[in-house]
């Protein structure tokens, strides 16, 4: 299927603030373009890998509403082990990349437009 709309959130930033402010970002999106022409990920790399963690379970709702929407999560292998983190932390349904950067830069290169969530702690 092709999308009209490929869009990838880059989510380097720690904080609960910042990772609720992507969530509900995603969500606009996707309720302001036509339902179907959108494909949306979001990447937490760096400071924001905490964002995919079980842990934060005042995400969970924000996880499933949106992956039920087709968006995907990311993240970052790298980050994942400089952290010291298993990948069997992670909310379900979060897929492990190679390297944050080095997706975006993928992503960019395919035409995926580019949103960097700023603020956190």
């Amino acid at each position: 299927m092709a999308f009209r709309y490929r869009v990838v959130f880059d989510l380097s930033v720690s904080g609960q603030d910042a990772w609720k402010h992507v969530l509900k970002n995603a969500e606009n999106l996707l309720k302001a373009l036509p339902k179907g022409e959108v494909q949306a990920a979001i990447l937490a790399y760096g400071r924001g890998i905490g964002f995919v963690l079980q842990e934060n379970t005042d995400l969970a709702a924000g996880f499933s509403s949106l992956t039920a929407q087709g968006v995907r999560f990311l993240a970052c292998s790298n980050s994942l082990k400089a952290a010291d983190l298993a990948p069997a932390r992670l909310h379900p349904g979060i897929d492990v990349v190679d390297s944050g950067v080095a997706e975006l830069v993928r992503m960019q290169t395919d035409g995926w437009a580019y949103i960097k969530v700023s603020g956190g702690d």
